[in-house]
């Protein structure tokens, strides 16, 4: 039987690598993403060539029953509505997976949906030019609908993807948006830990957790610079989060204690330091930190010498209608109000414990 002429065609374009490699060269992301899909043979060259692209960013909305994947090319497609460079939708359908591209393209995919994003991502990551600027995840379900079941079983099969292929996650900045950061201390162990810089975590559920946990992401956040936490946590060990410059969190309480640790860690480490921390029940500090410049109304002030290049530590305690917020920096000599007084701090030494 004579072979078709388009089997022929299509067979000389495979095996003619010279070919192949200027084509996808040429290629955007989202038609490699596509050749990838059209059979082994594609997946293999496209493997050999590698080609390499600039993602700014990706964004991951998880739900019970869907998962949403966003690439962006850049940051103006986040802020604009101009839509991502690849937006694929996963959705379950019984025990397989339904596919729905940008384009509109539906595909039955006969596995589970967590296992078909986990292959697409690390896929789409083999691409990565240069560390993310930023990585979101972010829970889309409604409150009791399962979200903590479907998270748990995306970090189960992203990091068995990860480790069959021996991938790791490169971003700046980390987002969680979660109603119980359930499993977030294992997905961490898919990020690169030099490189995360930022790091956000956002609980719009009933929270007791401890803001000053890093339980799980222990190498990643000694690297980090900036920490947000929205959402009233308690607030534990502060030399956990004393080394960061940039932090605002929410406590549900503080004692005069954490304000007089966070002091002396701040006194010792010295600038850069800017942190704000909204706190529903504040215990007053009394005098645990020293004359106090203002009052409750106008809001109250420290000010303390440090040995760091003439720099004084601020800490200043103001009311919002939420609760009080305590603000630590490091300001100028003439930055400090008139009026008062700048405390000088001797700190214990090794030799007085």
């Amino acid at each position: 039987m004579d072979e078709d002429p388009d089997d022929s065609a299509k067979s000389q374009v495979l095996n003619n690598y010279p070919i192949l490699k200027d084509i996808i060269n040429k290629c955007d992301l989202p038609t490699i993403a596509s050749l990838q899909k059209v059979n082994r043979r594609f997946r293999e060259v496209i493997g050999i060539v590698n080609p390499k692209f600039t993602i700014h960013s990706i964004a991951i909305h998880i739900g019970s029953k869907e998962i949403n994947l966003d690439i962006y090319k850049n940051q103006d497609e986040q802020i604009f509505p101009t839509g991502s460079l690849l937006n694929i939708s996963y959705q379950k359908n019984g025990e397989n997976c339904c596919i729905e591209t940008l384009d509109r393209d539906v595909r039955n995919i006969g596995r589970r949906m967590e296992d078909v994003f986990s292959r697409d991502l690390v896929s789409i990551l083999n691409f990565q030019k240069f560390p993310l600027e930023s990585l979101s995840i972010m829970d889309t379900s409604a409150k009791g609908s399962g979200f903590p079941l479907s998270f748990l079983n995306v970090v189960r099969f992203l990091l068995e993807e990860m480790r069959w292929q021996n991938r790791i996650i490169k971003t700046k900045e980390l987002q969680f948006t979660s109603m119980t950061g359930l499993g977030i201390g294992s997905f961490c162990k898919c990020i690169a830990p030099r490189i995360l810089k930022k790091y956000t975590f956002i609980n719009y559920g009933p929270s007791s957790a401890n803001v000053a946990d890093f339980e799980g992401m222990e190498m990643q956040a000694e690297k980090l610079v900036e920490y947000e936490q929205s959402g009233v946590g308690t607030l534990g060990n502060v030399s956990k989060i004393s080394h960061l410059n940039r932090a605002s969190l929410e406590v549900e309480r503080m004692g005069h204690e954490k304000l007089v640790q966070l002091k002396n860690e701040f006194l010792r480490l010295g600038p850069p330091k800017d942190f704000k921390i909204l706190v529903k029940h504040l215990q007053p500090p009394g005098n645990s930190l020293g004359p106090i410049f203002g009052d409750k109304t106008s809001g109250m002030s420290w000010f303390y010498r440090t040995n760091f290049n003439g720099k004084v530590l601020r800490i200043h305690i103001s009311n919002s209608e939420e609760g009080s917020v305590v603000e630590f920096n490091f300001v100028t000599i003439l930055d400090v109000t008139i009026g008062a007084m700048v405390q000088v701090e001797l700190l214990p030494t090794e030799d007085d414990k």
